[in-house]
């Protein structure tokens, strides 16, 4: 009985880990994994609402800048739409930078982050 629950016990483990690994590799519902220049999400406050000094500096692109806007997020509203502000919207290689949408495959979460590594598809529009 217990080399039961021992095995029992070791597979839980397994399992918690491999959800735990596979939450923080978000991905495209179409496409390959992610690498993300911008770590994190952020909110910001509705003083902050056009700042742009108060974005991230590779990742000062707007979400959501209609007036009736309850939370604005830094990043893009749609794959490949660039929106933004920001002066700072070129690479090196004067580049467009472009963010993405995504969603978690393990918890089904739509977050925005930014997302460097994406091709140029349109041009730069205005939001």
């Amino acid at each position: 009985m217990k080399t039961w629950q021992a095995l029992c016990l070791a597979v839980g483990l397994y399992g918690a880990l491999f959800i735990a690994t596979a939450e923080e590799q978000d991905t495209k519902s179409k496409g390959p994994l992610l690498l993300h220049q911008c770590k994190d999400d952020h909110v910001l406050e509705e003083k902050y609402r056009n700042d742009v000094s108060a974005f991230p500096a590779d990742c000062r692109y707007y979400c959501n800048r209609s007036s009736d806007a309850t939370e604005i997020w830094y990043g893009y509203y749609e794959e490949y739409t660039p929106c933004t502000n920001s002066t700072d919207v070129f690479d090196e290689k004067q580049q467009i930078k472009h963010g993405i949408c995504i969603t978690s495959g393990v918890s089904g979460q739509t977050t925005w982050k930014c997302d460097l590594t994406q091709p140029s598809k349109i041009e730069l529009e205005s939001c």
